[in-house]
């Protein structure tokens, strides 16, 4: 053999001898494997406060949750999958999930983890930038909506309270945005979760939502006391970016309330927190009322024009109202527009109806006070022209709710049909569910 030859010889066996070492480090990381299953489910209670009937409109559950981020995740994906035949969204591509990806590890390492497992129970590797794991999306709706906080010292029990009414059209996602219907389709609100959530790190929180499982909260109280809510913003940017997948990256605004409970203890973190996010509106365009223990209260939203980020402060110490209109637009009834008072849905109607009942009550507020201020402004229209929205269909309060910040638990009556129709009256009553209480 000469020399040419033997250079040769030796230079093939050694890339040979690379060859056959290159599928265990390279393969593994142009094809990683999806990670395993957690060895235990974070679900320790499942109970259904208000099972599917025909003269019940909501189907209600209340899970209790234990666990690392991950397991929580993967329990929460493997209930979708079974009970809400959830699928997950695909990016638009695949540079999207990957910025999402990072952004979640920077900003909430917590959801960050819990998608983790949904990866797991979707069988994905978990840095999969085709599919988006942040979410665990059923029965989209939105957020129209009345509530009132009452601090501490204007309590009969001394304790923080807010008390509020989600009210929403009865109808399906798919009706609501012109959409072909399927029989399997859920009507909006039809199906609520009440979950107490108790992660091994980060704030244990109780949430109540509708239409994402993993970022439940659309009204949430976490163990230090600081309560998290979204509503319909009527003038604030339109949007109509999906919940998960799409083109984007950053929060939704759904996974900002689930960032808050998990990582904030105060009104004033909860700020420093937003500040610091990314945040896109998904359906239509949402405030969010922030409020905890010390009085401080604040509504958090972004300007139609600018973007920007503003915050609307409370008088700490008062009561705060807070219905669907801007309130960095419009801060008091003095600049509220010209709107017919028999409209009495209508965003600035309900805002006087409640300012008006504050300033007629004598005393300090109960619990059932709340119940009784929150029904002066429920939502029971069956067109556009009663409810004062944009929208041909009819309109309930779904839930009206009391939330104590202080000893964190909820009093909530679910809508379960309408009732009689009183004599003169447009139309017929609501029916609520008794009142069920559940803590922390």
């Amino acid at each position: 053999m000469n020399e040419v030859t033997r250079r040769d010889f030796v230079k093939a066996t050694a890339a040979i001898g690379m060859l056959a070492m290159w599928p265990k480090a390279a393969l593994a990381a142009e094809k990683p494997k999806a990670p395993k299953a957690p060895g235990k489910s974070a679900i320790v209670k499942d109970q259904m406060l208000i099972s599917k009937s025909p003269d019940k409109y909501p189907q209600v559950r209340y899970l209790v949750l234990k666990g690392t981020d991950r397991e929580i995740g993967y329990s929460l994906a493997e209930l979708a999958k079974r009970e809400l035949d959830t699928k997950l969204p695909k990016y638009a591509a695949p540079v999207y999930g990957q910025a999402r990806r990072l952004y979640l590890q920077h900003n909430f390492p917590a959801l960050w983890e819990r998608s983790r497992g949904v990866a797991a129970a979707f069988g994905l590797s978990e840095d999969d930038n085709h599919y988006d794991t942040s979410a665990l999306v059923f029965g989209m709706g939105s957020l129209a909506c009345s509530a009132v906080y009452f601090p501490a010292h204007t309590t009969t029990n001394g304790h923080a309270l807010v008390c509020r009414n989600n009210d929403f059209y009865i109808v399906s996602a798919a009706q609501l945005f012109g959409k072909p219907e399927r029989p399997q389709d859920l009507k909006l609100y039809e199906y609520l979760v009440i979950n107490a959530l108790h992660p091994a790190k980060g704030n244990a929180a109780l949430q109540l939502g509708s239409f994402d499982l993993l970022n439940l909260p659309t009204d949430g109280v976490n163990q230090h006391g600081l309560y998290a809510a979204g509503f319909t913003d009527q003038q604030a940017v339109q949007a109509s970016f999906p919940i998960a997948g799409g083109c984007d990256s950053g929060l939704c605004v759904t996974q900002l309330l689930s960032l808050l409970m998990n990582k904030c203890r105060s009104v004033q973190e909860a700020k420093l927190a937003i500040l610091q996010q990314h945040l896109y509106f998904t359906v239509e365009p949402v405030h969010h009322l922030l409020a905890d223990t010390s009085g401080d209260v604040a509504v958090f939203e972004t300007d139609p024009k600018s973007g920007k980020y503003i915050f609307v402060d409370g008088v700490k110490g008062k009561p705060f109202i807070i219905t669907n209109h801007a309130l960095h637009l419009y801060p008091t009834p003095a600049s509220f527009p010209q709107v017919d008072p028999k409209i009495a849905y209508n965003t600035f109607n309900r805002y006087r109806k409640l300012e008006q009942a504050l300033a007629a009550h004598q005393g300090k507020w109960s619990v059932e006070d709340c119940f009784q201020i929150m029904a002066q402004v429920y939502g029971n229209a069956m067109d556009k022209e009663e409810a004062g929205t944009f929208l041909p269909y009819p309109l309930r309060t779904l839930y009206t709710m009391v939330m104590d910040l202080t000893d964190p638990q909820v009093t909530i009556k679910f809508y379960l049909r309408d009732g009689t129709q009183e004599k003169d009256a447009k139309i017929a009553n609501l029916v609520f569910s008794e009142p069920f209480n559940i803590k922390l």
